[in-house]
């Protein structure tokens, strides 16, 4: 267990029908998504560097409604939180970082 989000598709979106690349994806599919959720709104979001995002949140067990993230069951990406569909023949071992 760690930071690194891996997990199946359980439920979509209103209108979301590609990953953050714009692969099509459907319910059940397995996708990583990222570790660090991004405000979207500082200006390195802005610039489109959501992976230095001034006020980034993650995802934590130690914080309720604890055991989120990773540790959870289920977990909710909020819209135009990067995540990407992974390809049926690559191992859930080989998707952390």
């Amino acid at each position: 267990m760690g930071h690194e989000g891996t997990g199946f598709v359980e439920i979509l979106g209103e209108g979301v029908s590609t990953d953050t690349l714009g692969t099509p994806i459907k319910e059940g599919d397995r996708i990583v998504y990222a570790a660090v959720f991004p405000c979207h709104r500082c200006h390195l979001c802005l610039k489109g560097n959501t992976n230095w995002c001034a006020n980034r949140e993650y995802p934590t067990a130690g914080v309720w409604p604890y055991f989120t993230g990773t540790y959870a069951d289920f977990l909710y990406l909020p819209p135009r939180h990067p995540f990407f569909r992974v390809p049926d023949e690559l191992p859930d071992a080989i998707l952390g970082l």
